[in-house]
C-alpha cells in the first residue's frame, strides 16, 4: 500500500470530519441554547440549565461546536472573550476534577487560570471568577455522564447540587450533554429539575416511523451532496439510490453520527483501493470491519438484504 494513498485517505477523512449538516433537531437545540442566554441576560439571578441527551455518535459535540462557532468570533477570542465555553469532561471525573476541566478549557483558549491547586471550594470560586472574566454567556459541559457518581443516588444528588450551585453562583446558564446516564443528577435533585427547561432528546431515527425515515434520508442526501461538492468521491449521490439509504439506516441503528462514520469508512476503503467512486463493496467491507467485526449473529444488510422490519 503506497504512502500516497494513505495520505490521500487521511486528507479525505479530514474533509469529511469538517462536514456539518443542520437538521430540525439541530435548530431546535440551538433555539434552546439561545433561550437560556437571553433568559439569563434579563434575569441574571435566575439562570437555567438544559440537558442534551442522546446515544453515542449522535453528533452532540458537532451540534455544540456549530453553535459555539457562530458566537465565538476570532475577534472575541483574540480579546480573550468566550461567549460559549465547550468543556469535554475526562472519564471518571470528580466534582473537583470538573472544576479543573473547566479551568483547563479556559486556559486552552488563552485565558490564564493559573495552576490547578486548591480545595474543591477554592477551585469552583476560581471557575466562577474566570467564567465572568472571559464573558462566558453559556457553559456547555459535554460527556457529563463521565462525572463520578457511579449510579448511586446519593452521589447523583451531590452532582446535581454541584450543578445547581454553579447556576446560583456562576455567571451563566449551563448545558449538560451526555448519554442516558446523564439524567441521574436531574432525577436525584428536584431543585435542579426546577431550574431546568425540558431536555433536548436526540433519539435514533426509526425506520418504522415515516417522519423519522424522511428526516434521515434528507440528512443523508445533504451529507452526500457535500461529499461530492468537496471532491471526496465522484458520483457520491449514487449512495441515495435503491436500498442503500435503508441499509445505512439499519447498520447505523438510526444514529446520524454512526451513519456518517459508515460513509467515512467506505471512503477509506475506496481510497486505499485506488478509486474515487464509492461502490457497494466498499460499504460491505466498511460494515464488516467497523460495525459487525466478526459478529455472525449480526447480518450485513448490504450482503443479505434488509431485515423484514426494515424492508417493510
Amino acid at each position: 500500500m503506497s504512502r500516497d494513498l494513505v495520505a490521500l485517505a487521511a486528507q479525505r477523512r479530514a474533509l469529511l470530519d469538517g462536514i456539518f449538516v443542520e437538521t430540525p433537531r439541530t435548530n431546535q437545540a440551538h433555539q434552546k441554547f439561545h433561550y437560556l442566554m437571553e433568559h439569563a441576560a434579563v434575569t441574571p439571578a435566575c439562570k437555567l440549565a438544559v440537558l442534551l441527551i442522546a446515544p453515542s455518535q449522535s453528533g452532540k459535540s458537532k451540534l455544540i461546536e456549530s453553535f459555539a462557532s457562530t458566537l465565538n468570533t476570532p475577534e472575541l477570542l483574540a480579546a480573550r472573550k468566550i461567549p460559549v465555553l465547550h468543556v469535554t469532561l475526562h472519564a471518571e471525573v470528580t466534582r473537583k476534577g470538573l472544576a479543573q476541566d473547566i479551568l483547563l478549557a479556559l486556559q486552552a483558549l488563552d485565558v490564564e487560570t493559573g495552576p490547578m491547586k486548591g480545595s474543591e471550594q477554592e477551585m469552583w470560586e476560581r471557575v466562577y471568577r474566570y467564567l465572568a472574566y472571559a464573558g462566558v454567556r453559556l457553559l456547555v459541559l459535554d460527556e457529563i455522564h463521565h462525572l463520578k457518581y457511579s449510579n448511586i443516588e446519593r452521589m447523583a444528588r451531590s452532582v446535581g447540587e454541584c450543578i445547581k450551585h454553579a447556576l446560583l453562583k456562576g455567571p451563566c446558564p449551563v448545558v449538560l450533554s451526555g448519554i442516558e446516564a446523564a439524567e441521574l443528577p436531574f432525577q436525584a435533585n428536584e431543585q435542579l429539575q426546577q431550574r431546568s427547561i425540558p431536555a433536548i432528546q436526540l433519539a435514533p431515527f426509526l425506520a418504522t416511523n415515516p417522519s423519522d425515515l424522511d428526516l434521515f434520508i434528507e440528512f443523508m442526501v445533504e451529507y452526500i451532496v457535500r461529499i461530492e461538492e468537496l471532491g471526496v468521491a465522484k458520483h457520491a449521490t449514487n449512495l441515495i439510490q435503491g436500498d442503500i439509504p435503508a441499509c445505512i439506516l439499519e447498520v447505523s441503528g438510526g444514529v446520524l453520527g454512526a451513519a456518517c462514520r459508515l460513509i467515512k469508512e467506505a471512503v477509506h476503503v475506496m481510497t486505499l483501493a485506488g478509486r474515487s467512486e464509492i461502490r457497494r463493496e466498499d460499504l460491505v467491507k466498511a460494515t464488516d470491519e467497523a460495525f459487525i467485526r466478526g459478529n455472525l449473529e449480526k447480518p450485513n444488510p448490504f450482503v443479505v438484504g434488509l431485515t423484514p422490519l426494515r424492508a417493510a
